[in-house]
């Protein structure tokens, strides 16, 4: 079980810093000009390379592994389950990155940088969220 849990711990960190990443990226690509470098294929950039090939894979074996980790140890608590629907909603802003990462890229000129920072701050929150739950371990089952 210790296994799962270091890998479970690594690509949650390489997947929540392509996440933090990748919102500054694409605002700071967003309005430069790029005459003098044409790229050979208009979606062939270094933000879409992050995601697809190191945060959405990091984001697939830190949900299996941690999926692996409490099945093993049958761990169910109240915490537990307010930290898998609070992961749901980290997914939903990975979604959301890969959104703005192909919306920057149609339109070069749209402005994103707000929705960047917006983004970038929501990710922020819920990691912190998913932290405190993780190492809390509040109890839940009073709240309901």
């Amino acid at each position: 079980m210790k296994g799962f849990l270091v890998l479970h711990i690594s690509a949650l960190l390489v997947w929540v810093g392509c996440l933090v990443y990748l919102p500054a990226l694409v605002a700071s690509h967003m309005g430069s000009s790029h005459s003098l470098e044409e790229r050979p294929h208009p979606y062939d950039s270094l933000s879409r390379l992050l995601f697809t090939r190191l945060a959405t894979p990091a984001a697939l074996v830190a949900i299996f592994a941690g999926t692996a980790v409490f099945t093993i140890d049958i761990n169910f608590e109240p915490w537990l389950i307010a930290k898998l629907t609070v992961v749901c909603l980290l997914v939903v802003l990975h979604t959301l990155t890969g959104v703005l990462i192909v919306r920057a890229e149609a339109s070069p000129e749209a402005p994103v940088a707000l929705w960047s920072g917006l983004l970038m701050a929501a990710i922020v929150a819920v990691v912190l969220v998913i932290l405190w739950l993780v190492l809390a371990k509040p109890p839940v089952e009073e709240w309901l």
